[in-house]
């Protein structure tokens, strides 16, 4: 391999990793506070990637500004989820089973609007390239870094600094007990599921600016977000971005290296590895 194409290679699957952080932060905090395995996050990031794609080919609105408009109508999309699936199943095997009738739903759904050919959010940005370095990097992707790295700091920032937050980790740690302090936990809840879904919007938005999408990748990008949870360590959001990065550039390098159709084994086999080394991930910590 050339010396300087890893720089590059390092960069873009930095780039891609941040996208897996953004849509593992969103699966951690509704895994942590109602213990479901969200099949259906994924897919929801897909929909995000095609409401932009629509109001930009529609209304020539810019990717980024249609945030403006996607991100309140997804956080109102989670509560409506929530009070309408997640809080009437309640039991985390009911829940998750839900999740994937949902998941087909929104595949169906986006088949049917948008037809199953891959698609990508046209963007200005893509074909301007930033010089970093010995490398350069597309524009494009240096705003979808920013953007989820952006995101990621505020989540943390809101778990750690807010009543929200510290409700958020309390009942992660005991769903019990909350309930005797006081704590409204259906409102946590709530609320918890609904930035998990306005998180999956903004993921998906980026998503489509930078990568083809088609209604059939949903399920892989939840499956790429769970990997991130497992590898940074369940409960840990630090943990999450860490495992995102990785996942992103081991992707990126075997890609590179022996092919793009081994980027998926490789990635799970890493997974498998660490499991092995450290079940509980990198920042884990064993209860």
């Amino acid at each position: 391999m050339d010396p300087t194409l890893i720089p590059i290679l390092l960069l873009y699957g930095f780039a891609r990793g941040c996208v897996y952080a953004v849509i593992a932060i969103g699966l951690n905090l509704i895994f942590g506070t109602m213990k479901i395995v969200n099949l259906a996050h994924g897919s929801i990031c897909l929909l995000s990637a095609y409401m932009s794609y629509t109001l930009f080919q529609t209304l020539g609105l810019d990717p980024y500004a249609s945030l403006l408009l996607t991100l309140p109508v997804f956080f109102a999309m989670g509560l409506g989820l929530y009070f309408g699936i997640f809080k009437v199943t309640r039991e985390p095997n009911s829940s998750t089973i839900s999740s994937f009738g949902l998941l087909i739903a929104l595949q169906m759904i986006m088949v049917l609007a948008w037809t199953a050919n891959p698609k990508a959010i046209p963007s200005q940005y893509a074909g301007i390239m930033i010089p970093i370095g010995i490398a350069s990097i597309s524009l494009a992707r240096i705003l979808l870094m920013v953007t989820c790295l952006a995101a990621s700091f505020l989540m943390l920032l809101v778990l750690k600094r807010t009543v929200f937050g510290r409700a958020v980790r309390a009942i992660s740690e005991d769903p019990e007990t909350p309930y005797l302090m006081g704590i409204n936990v259906v409102k946590v809840n709530s609320l918890a599921f609904s930035l998990g879904v306005a998180l999956a919007c903004l993921a998906g938005m980026v998503y489509g600016i930078n990568y083809s999408f088609d209604p059939y990748i949903g399920l892989m990008l939840t499956l790429k977000g769970f990997v991130s949870v497992t590898l940074g360590g369940l409960g840990n959001m630090i943990g999450s971005v860490v495992g995102g990065v990785i996942l992103g550039v081991a992707e990126n390098v075997v890609a590179y290296t022996i092919g793009a159709q081994w980027s998926d084994v490789a990635s799970y086999f890493i997974f498998i590895l660490i499991l092995l080394v450290k079940p509980t991930g990198i920042l884990g910590r064993s209860r």
